[in-house]
């Protein structure tokens, strides 16, 4: 009898196809270069493609773990959903294969640049071009990115499972990047009864990792809310919001979920309360009182932000300079904005009356 599937089930069998044995061309298009990355189950080159003349980056599974059906499938995976996802802020997949030696392997753009966890840890040692370079409104400007590249994967059923300083990248042009799809899983549909409840192997990081995701529970954007929750919580603190300092303690400490609010232990003279609200709501123990899902989470922090850029304004036209203002009025004759020029290449335009 023929039994009917479910969405997630069709996408899950498309993820987990084999890849096809044989490459006959695949070790005379790349050159490797440099290692540039390594992780948990692979590595990442730089590599020159010969065909297409163009330097690319080139992902490996780990020589150790060929033949390991589960990490093969992982990394295939992988290349699946960053190519399923199509998004500026996501490197584009060029290319999956087998090496000349069976390893698989794919090719994606080449992003140089530096990751929001080194630039967090120059801020902290007070290296001030970093400072400069990345104020708070900077850093929250890169969170509002990654949110969006989540509401974008959360449509298409996809969850990265992994966000931290570390797989957000900021090059030189200053655009941003969410990187290292590996551990993004298929959101399951809450109509899929039938779907059986099993138990996760965890593979992220617990300091980061929401407390469904230590205990291999049931996982959704939710708990990609808690990530960036938990990022927000570096930015504002300049410390991490898991300070055990072993993966045993971190995931203990996750699943207790008891967080000291970043205000009470940032290096910061001041934490903006809305942003210390926010922060604290992605990163509550229970899903059902965090943000419901990505967007509603980037409505908050791009509040937040034009908050924060109004405020700077505010500084800069009145403490800092002396703008040129201009105010329009109404027939009546009541003032209905002011409008103030500063060097500051942003211009603030508040409502008055």
């Amino acid at each position: 009898m023929y039994e009917k599937k479910t969405t997630t089930q069709l996408n899950q069998e498309r993820l987990d196809r084999r890849l096809p044995l044989g490459a006959p061309d695949s070790g005379r298009r790349y050159e490797k270069g440099d290692q540039i990355g390594r992780g948990g189950q692979s590595d990442v080159y730089r590599c020159h493609d010969l065909m297409l003349d163009r330097d690319v980056a080139i992902k490996f599974l780990r020589r150790d773990l060929m033949g390991n059906r589960d990490a093969e499938n992982r990394i295939v995976r992988e290349a699946r959903v960053m190519a399923r996802l199509r998004s500026s802020n996501v490197p584009e997949v060029h290319d999956i294969d087998r090496s000349v030696i069976g390893c698989p392997f794919f090719a994606m753009t080449l992003v140089e640049g530096q990751d929001l966890r080194h630039i967090l840890h120059e801020i902290r040692a007070g290296v001030s071009m970093t400072q400069r370079q990345f104020p708070l409104e900077r850093l929250l400007s890169i969170l509002c990115d990654v949110v969006d590249v989540l509401a974008s994967a959360h449509e298409l059923g996809v969850s990265h499972s992994d966000i931290k300083g570390e797989n957000i990248l900021i090059d030189q042009q200053n655009t941003t990047w969410l990187i290292d799809w590996g551990n993004a899983e298929l959101i399951e549909d809450e109509n899929d009864s039938d779907r059986e409840a099993c138990a996760k192997s965890f593979h992220g990081s617990p300091a980061y990792a929401s407390p469904e995701q230590v205990s291999g529970g049931k996982t959704d954007a939710r708990s990609d809310v808690y990530g960036v929750g938990a990022v927000l919580y570096d930015c504002l603190a300049l410390d991490t919001l898991i300070k055990a300092n072993s993966r045993k303690a971190a995931i203990a400490d996750s699943l207790r979920g008891e967080h000291i609010p970043p205000s009470q232990c940032s290096l910061r003279h001041q934490v903006p309360r809305d942003l210390e609200a926010i922060c604290m709501k992605a990163v509550a123990r229970d899903p059902a009182e965090r943000f419901q899902d990505a967007q509603s989470l980037s409505i908050a922090l791009r509040d937040s932000l034009c908050e924060l850029l109004v405020r700077d304004d505010l500084e800069t036209a009145f403490e800092v300079d002396r703008p040129e203002v201009t105010s329009s009025t109404d027939n009546d004759g009541s003032a209905r904005s002011l409008n103030c020029h500063a060097t500051d290449p942003r211009r603030l335009v508040t409502t008055l009356g």
